[in-house]
């Protein structure tokens, strides 16, 4: 069984769906990640309605790596005749 010592608190940010559109910008190939442009941290996004719930998921230099991964792998597939 887990200790209450080992839990981890994520935090949700509440963002106006009008300060949203004018201060984060999706990143290329997702529609629910997104980059704050004042900060550069990486958030999964979920609207709710007049506002946006912001968890901070990474930063760029792990985002550029998965995309990375993601790259061989597809053309690893494409190399295989996938």
């Amino acid at each position: 069984m887990q200790d209450l010592d080992d839990t981890v608190e994520i935090k949700v940010l509440k963002v106006d769906t009008t300060v949203f559109s004018k201060d984060y910008k999706f990143l290329k190939g997702y529609d629910d990640i997104v980059k704050c442009n004042a900060t550069g941290k990486v958030y999964k996004s979920n609207y709710k309605g007049t506002f946006v719930e912001l968890v901070e998921v990474s930063n760029m230099g792990a985002m550029e790596k998965i995309e990375k991964g993601m790259t061989d792998f597809r053309n690893q597939l494409i190399k295989e005749g996938f």
